[in-house]
């Protein structure tokens, strides 16, 4: 099922693959961690590494339609988050993604 989520990080065109089947959430650059994803699979925390990625890169466009876009994936009760760049995440999809927002609301304050 597709998601659209214009600038979720960033770009117009951008949206979220997610199947229904596994609970898997294919999230682009919304985990981007440093490093060259030495484990395929993780089940610690990603949030902290990529939020601390963001703020040295910047590469989030802050939109103001962020919370709503995050909101929308994080209902889609994922178990594994498929992270662009970085290790993939296994566990509460819902929880991760809200600590993101969190994260950004944070920042952007």
């Amino acid at each position: 099922m597709w998601q659209s989520a214009p600038h979720l990080p960033h770009g117009w065109e951008r949206g979220y693959l997610f199947d229904q089947s596994s609970r898997t959430l294919f999230c682009g650059d919304l985990f981007t961690q440093p490093g060259m994803g030495e484990q395929a699979l993780v089940e610690h925390d990603i949030v902290e590494s990529s939020e601390a990625f963001r703020r040295h890169s910047d590469y989030f466009s802050y939109s103001l339609h962020a919370p709503a876009l995050i909101d929308k994936l994080a209902q889609l009760r994922s178990e594994l988050l498929t992270c662009m760049h970085g290790s993939a995440w296994s566990g509460d999809g819902a929880a991760h993604l809200r600590k993101l927002d969190q994260s950004l609301a944070a920042t952007s304050a």
